[in-house]
């Protein structure tokens, strides 16, 4: 990824489908235009290819698409639900930060914001705001990859964790048309980041016994396949371990995994230190 200034704004060809279908060997045409493996592909699975014409006639999809030199690239396929990201809204509202940097990957059009915006109180402990604007951001989205907003904690051992908002305020991603009040968004960011601090310290006050954290490990190890990372975990705890060295144990060994596994592991790590009331009502 490149680091850029600031976030590139640009306009994707938009094509409404409508006309005849043809069956292609890997791909569908519509109307003499081809779409990509990838897209017919999606255009099937969701609509079946019996009655395919007469769904394409009664339904409003769109295309979106960028100018290359071998034509257009056609990277979206789209109902008329989809909101595309507000580049320029977002561009706007990421001015009112400092001290951030914008990585840029020209070849998914994505851009990633990382701004840091405090510490925790009496730590080196960074808190940032984390923004992701999902393949094709810069032009407003494919409706696939989800526009992401989130907080992020790092510090120079290995606490790190990154937690990603959904829009009823809890965590994960924000699909485009979930996504249109921006203002919103980042307003539910400012919140979080401020109770973050003193969430931080409630963790290390809560305890978990270690029938309890096997428990959590046996949920959610294997559902996002990091089993591993708790069996070495799980042989540490003696009787019992506040929530946030439970955290810190799980990103610590989360360094030494592959990308996917250990942002889940990290996120996970989040989660017990952001979400511990939730945590609390469900293995209390």
């Amino acid at each position: 990824m490149e680091i850029i200034n600031e976030i590139p704004i640009k306009e994707p060809i938009v094509y409404n489908l409508k006309g005849k279908i043809l069956f292609n060997k890997k791909t569908v045409s519509v109307d003499d235009i081809e779409l990509p493996e990838y897209l017919s592909s999606k255009l099937i699975r969701k609509y079946g290819d019996i009655d395919l014409q007469d769904k394409i006639d009664n339904k409003i999809l769109s295309l979106r698409g960028l100018k290359n030199d071998n034509g257009i690239n056609w990277f979206g396929l789209v109902s008329e639900k989809f909101q595309p990201l507000d580049v320029k809204a977002t561009k706007d509202i990421l001015k009112k930060f400092s001290n951030g940097k914008i990585r840029y990957n020209p070849k998914t059009e994505r851009f990633m914001a990382n701004y840091k915006i405090a510490k925790l109180p009496g730590t080196e402990t960074d808190i940032n705001f984390v923004f992701d604007s999902g393949n094709f951001g810069t032009y407003g989205g494919n409706g696939e990859s989800a526009f992401k907003a989130g907080i992020s904690i790092y510090d120079s051992l290995c606490t790190n964790w990154t937690l990603f908002l959904r829009k009823n305020s809890g965590y994960r991603k924000f699909i485009h048309r979930n996504s249109s009040n921006l203002e919103e968004v980042f307003e539910n960011l400012n919140e979080t980041a401020k109770n973050i601090g003193v969430k931080w310290e409630k963790s290390k006050e809560i305890f978990y016994d270690l029938e309890t954290v096997a428990k959590y490990a046996e949920d959610y190890g294997g559902k996002n396949k990091i089993k591993g990372l708790f069996n070495k975990i799980l042989p540490k705890i003696k009787d019992k371990i506040s929530l946030y060295d439970l955290s810190w144990n799980i990103t610590k060994e989360a360094q030494k995994l592959n990308p996917i596994s250990r942002m889940m592991s990290e996120m996970l790590a989040g989660e017990l230190i952001v979400c511990y009331e939730n945590i609390m009502a469900k293995y209390n």
